[in-house]
């Protein structure tokens, strides 16, 4: 911003509504989406540690909310498959998000999740 401030006042405004643009962008539609694929965490279950830990802890706790309760997903998630050798719910949950990448159009050709 501060080389397009040097160049020309109007450039420096174009600057700083790309970066909130794109910023917006990124932060709503992008990272959500391959946070989504990654880890499967269901709604219900984020908005409600939000909550619960912006009761208890206050902004702190809001901030750190999804990052721990998808720590803890992560966590049973390695501990019911290494530990406890059951596969399923990964499985699950894979064929879930095969689905709805078929369904959203990303499935190729044929639109089905396997080819």
């Amino acid at each position: 911003m501060l080389l397009a401030v040097s160049i020309n006042l109007d450039l420096a405004v174009y600057v700083v509504l790309l970066y909130i643009v794109v910023h917006l962008i990124e932060g709503y539609i992008r990272v959500p989406l391959v946070q989504r694929r990654v880890v499967p965490l269901p709604p219900a279950l984020t908005l409600s540690a939000q909550i619960i830990l912006g009761v208890v802890a206050g902004f702190l706790g809001l901030l750190l909310a999804t990052p721990l309760v998808a720590a803890i997903v992560i966590i049973r998630m390695v501990y019911v498959e290494d530990v406890l050798g059951d596969h399923t719910t990964t499985e699950r949950s894979a064929q879930k998000n095969m689905a709805s990448y078929a369904d959203s159009g990303g499935g190729g050709a044929s639109g089905s999740p396997a080819s």
